[in-house]
């Protein structure tokens, strides 16, 4: 069936849904905005997250009116990868692990879409990879760079469906409409960062991977990435004596303050500083890895802090540590002295301010 558009669109291999409707509108001649209400007049569309969730009876509406095929619409979803990931039942709303969240106010974004501005340079027609929603992605493999999720002229989030009819490339910025292949020649890809990504992409395209002379499944290998990416989130806080010798020891880079976020919420730098952390860590064999946990005096309480994933490797490494468990003694005193509060550390400032930041930035996200 013919779309009801006149310009037919192609959608790319690894594209968004979302970049593909903003690309169909802007050939055409309208906004991103115009296109949905044609096709969905009582949805609000672009006020949520349609890469990550798509009514069922609005794919049809599209198989429809877009001449598209309801496979080809769910590829350039992400739902498929997500459950990939996760065993659990994903939120309509909230968090999913590994999916970069958009953090959506009405039609504003705070971030969550990244991009290479290089590849943008290249495409004939530009337009935006599914991969760069995925955490795990924070790096260009193709141009060895560190990618971008923000205007490299203005530093807004990245909104192609906010662009209007009059700007003709999804490589232009909503908010300034500067063309975000204008952004240098970035920072260069870190090579344990780049390694995991590309061993990630491996796994998802083969369904599962060889580790540590096992083959895990698509489940179990996030696990393990799971449980490294909490070491060193736990590293950032500099909090542990056993942690921050494992840092000074395996010269990890500086980390950044993640307390109070969420993994997916993280820009492009800040995960890619922690990736690398991961992939050093996966990088070693599993001797390895006890031999320094036990050089830097880590307990399997301070490794695993939230249990063992149940996967044989890591019960292994588990199993070689020292079981330094605490049991608290209960008491029936309550403390009832009161005290003025202490200063607050350096640290708790830092953390209290990017807080206050964030919120701030919400407020003006819904302002506009």
């Amino acid at each position: 069936m013919r779309p009801i558009w006149t310009i037919p669109v192609d959608l790319q291999s690894d594209e968004l849904l979302s970049s593909w409707l903003v690309r169909v509108a802007l050939e055409n001649g309208c906004d991103p905005l115009a296109l949905t209400a044609a096709l969905w007049p009582s949805r609000r569309a672009w006020s949520s997250d349609i890469d990550r969730y798509l009514p069922e009876f609005c794919q049809q509406v599209l198989v429809a009116k877009g001449g598209i095929d309801s496979n080809v619409i769910r590829g350039a979803m992400l739902v498929d990868v997500a459950r990939c990931i996760c065993d659990n039942v994903l939120p309509m709303h909230g968090r999913w692990p590994w999916i970069l969240a958009v953090r959506a106010r009405n039609r504003r974004r705070l971030g969550g879409l990244q991009f290479c501005p290089d590849c943008l340079a290249a495409d004939q027609r530009p337009f935006f990879r599914r991969r760069w929603r995925f955490a795990w992605c924070a790096v260009c493999l193709r141009h060895g760079r560190l990618l971008l999720d923000h205007c490299p002229h203005c530093h807004a989030a990245i909104e192609p469906h906010r662009l209007t009819a009059e700007l003709k490339s999804v490589a232009q910025c909503a908010t300034c409409t500067a063309l975000l292949t204008d952004a240098g020649q970035g920072a260069p890809a870190e090579p344990f960062a780049a390694q995991l990504q590309a061993s990630t992409e491996l796994a998802l395209a083969g369904n599962g991977i060889e580790y540590a002379n096992a083959h895990l499944s698509i489940t179990e290998w996030f696990a393990i990435l799971d449980t490294w990416l909490g070491l060193a989130r736990r590293a950032a806080l500099a909090k542990e004596q056993g942690l921050m010798r494992l840092v000074a020891m395996l010269g990890f880079p500086p980390l950044p303050w993640t307390e109070t976020r969420t993994w997916e919420s993280f820009d492009a730098a800040e995960r890619a500083a922690l990736l690398t952390v991961v992939g050093k860590l996966i990088s070693l064999d599993a001797s390895q890895l006890v031999a320094s946990f036990l050089d830097a005096g880590l307990s399997r309480q301070a490794a695993f802090p939230r249990g063992v994933p149940p996967i044989p490797v890591m019960r292994d490494i588990a199993g070689a540590l020292p079981d330094r468990l605490r049991h608290r003694r209960c008491s029936t005193r309550m403390r009832c002295d009161k005290k003025l509060p202490e200063p607050r550390s350096r640290r708790e400032v830092a953390r209290r301010m990017e807080r206050l930041r964030r919120a701030v930035a919400r407020v003006q996200a819904g302002a506009h």
